[in-house]
């Protein structure tokens, strides 16, 4: 199963008429868990994300009126945090678990140990 998601992320990731994200959601959630790497390399950056939706949800933790999609990260204990505004909440709410999907945002950090926390998001596929 973890080769056919490696399999799977990695077309997607790198699919010849598909855009390239910048980096995986594992790659990412890695880099926050492994200490201030993560900052060091994100943090106040624009860039692209690919995984796959482990939940769509507009949780106590999101502002008014954002939709939160949770990609999975390396670990079944973190992922990443892509927060829609209220003009892009209805992409988000297109998605469905276990979609593969590259988004665009801005990373602010993490939101606990080893999530990622991103905002202003939109989805490229």
């Amino acid at each position: 199963m973890v080769r056919y998601f490696s399999l799977l992320l990695l077309f997607i990731c790198t699919g010849c008429s598909r855009p390239i994200a910048d980096v995986s959601a594992a790659d990412l959630s890695t880099h926050y868990r492994d200490g201030k790497l993560g900052d060091e390399l994100y943090k106040g950056r624009i860039f692209t994300v690919c995984g796959v939706v482990q939940d769509v949800n507009s949780s106590w933790i999101n502002p008014k009126d954002y939709i939160c999609v949770v990609l999975h990260g390396s670990t079944s204990k973190d992922g990443v945090a892509c927060h829609f505004s209220p003009n892009a909440a209805s992409q988000a709410t297109g998605l469905y678990i276990g979609e593969a999907v590259i988004i665009r945002g801005k990373c602010h950090g993490e939101i606990f140990k080893g999530i990622p926390n991103m905002y202003d998001c939109e989805i490229v596929r």
